[in-house]
């Protein structure tokens, strides 16, 4: 069975490359598949409360809700 692993990384020079996690194997040897990025594709980190303003919940949000009363009998 085959496992593979995605990560980032740098070159430090032409035979060193540092990687952004550890990988953990058993195996003395690797295939390693260079994928070369533009800094257009690198993910940008979220930031928080991006989305403030996109989704509301309503008052009644906790409510029962009509359709599952048969099925909530059990839980009360």
């Amino acid at each position: 069975m085959h496992q593979a692993y995605v990560v980032e990384g740098e070159f430090i020079d032409n035979q060193t490359l540092h990687i952004s996690e550890p990988i953990i194997t058993k195996k003395k040897k690797v295939k390693l598949i260079i994928e070369e990025l533009n800094n257009n594709n690198i993910e940008k980190k979220r930031k928080f409360g991006c989305a403030k303003g996109w989704f509301t919940i309503k008052s009644n949000f906790n409510n029962p809700i009509e359709d599952f009363k048969e099925y909530m009998k059990c839980w009360n």
